[in-house]
């Protein structure tokens, strides 16, 4: 039987983020890992071709793009920043966005919010997830305290005293703590026993990079719909876009079989041709949209992190934030059970994590089903308060501000 302090199941970002935020500490940490990189020789993947950098006006190919992108705030840059990885990141391909505008399709209603108003150059950078992947793998691969297992089926997991057994079909390992970073659809947390609220938001997501005929301005573009938002996230080539439609599954299903020809159309109709027309467009790809959330975020020597304990609303970009707020938060309750050389799954200091990160990641999954409701109801009153709505923040400076440090992740 294999032995180690940690084991990390989920090798996605918040994973990765995760071990390689406490494999700067004293200990041994495992995981369990589908990606391919870790069983290659390290000098190969240490000198493993770099993307450009940089914003470029000149068209490449969209197809190039990975379709799965987000939106990194301040703070979860900061954390990369933190970790040693940022300068990797931005040396293969990041996309800074400075100014977000957005509006209301049923009425006047817009608000626009610019970095400069917070001292900001910008307000975040759009990046594709395999940029950050790849970051993550080859700066682990320089920690002697990690080790790689290839994860083939899980079969059992198990609770012994002061630890966790998990089985898989080639190995059997215990750890003191056991981290589910395992996605949506965790394995951890459906052997482990936590419950879970689940809701779905009655909306699919559509995602593609597209072309566009006019620069994007590094301006993040948002319009609310009431069949639901579509956004425009810009790329580091001027004229290139990522898109997130989200909207009534019918619908989505009728988007999703346009030809390339009439999704554009439509998609350049749906922005109101604030980009101009849409000339081209990648594969598209949809999935459904439902939230998750866990009741309990711990149990003994266990935890969950990222999209295992929570799933929301694409619409505000936070997903991915929300779960390296996470990691922030959870190693540092870690380094206390360490410093007071206390077991790694000691519930006092895990409780901490749970109380702090389960309340926040709940005001925000609140947040999100609100606007979603509210700018999916044709209601004329409702109609007329959110306009007004947004109009009232848009002329109000200080609430502006406000707003963006708190999605930035700087707010008091």
């Amino acid at each position: 039987m294999k032995q180690h302090d940690i084991l990390i199941i989920g090798d996605g970002i918040v994973g990765l983020a995760l071990a390689h935020a406490l494999a700067k500490e004293d200990i041994d940490i495992a995981i369990l890992s589908n990606s391919d990189l870790f069983a290659r020789p390290k000098k190969q993947v240490l000198h493993s071709k770099r993307l450009d950098s940089g914003r470029e006006t000149s068209a490449k190919n969209i197809q190039e793009y990975d379709q799965r992108v987000s939106a990194i705030t301040l703070a979860s840059e900061h954390l990369f920043k933190q970790l040693g990885v940022w300068e990797d990141i931005s040396f293969r391909r990041v996309s800074p966005f400075r100014d977000m505008q957005v509006w209301d399709a049923t009425g006047s209603g817009q608000i626009h919010f610019d970095s400069a108003w917070i001292g900001q150059t910008h307000l975040g950078h759009i990046i594709e997830n395999s940029v950050m992947l790849a970051a993550l793998q080859e700066n682990l691969l320089s920690y002697s305290n990690v080790t790689y297992y290839p994860l083939r089926e899980l079969t059992e997991l198990m609770r012994p005293a002061e630890g966790v057994i998990v089985k898989t079909q080639q190995e059997t390992i215990f750890t003191k703590l056991l981290i589910g970073a395992d996605g949506a659809n965790s394995w951890v947390r459906q052997q482990a026993g936590f419950m879970l609220k689940q809701q779905s938001y009655d909306q699919t997501a559509i995602i593609a990079t597209v072309q566009t005929e006019h620069d994007h301005k590094e301006t993040a573009w948002q319009r609310f719909m009431p069949t639901g938002p579509l956004a425009f996230l810009p790329l580091n080539h001027a004229n290139q876009s990522s898109i997130v439609w989200s909207c009534e599954p019918m619908l989505a299903a009728e988007i999703m079989a346009y030809d390339d020809e009439t999704f554009c159309q439509e998609l350049g109709k749906a922005l109101d041709f604030k980009l101009g027309q849409v000339l081209s467009s990648s594969v598209r790809q949809s999935f459904p949209l439902v939230m998750r959330h866990a009741e309990r975020y711990i149990m003994e020597n266990i935890a969950l992190v990222g999209d295992a304990a929570h799933t929301i609303h694409p619409l505000a970009g936070q997903g991915l934030n929300l779960g390296l707020a996470d990691v922030a938060c959870l190693v540092k309750a870690l380094q206390k059970n360490l410093s007071l050389n206390r077991p790694l799954g000691y519930m006092s200091f895990l409780r901490q994590y749970e109380r702090e990160r389960r309340i926040h990641n709940l005001l925000m999954i609140k947040a999100m089903n609100m606007f979603k409701h509210l700018f999916s109801n044709e209601h004329a009153l409702l109609v007329s308060l959110r306009n007004n709505g947004l109009n009232g923040v848009d002329s109000l400076s200080w609430l502006k501000i406000f707003f963006m440090q708190q999605a930035a992740g700087i707010g008091a």
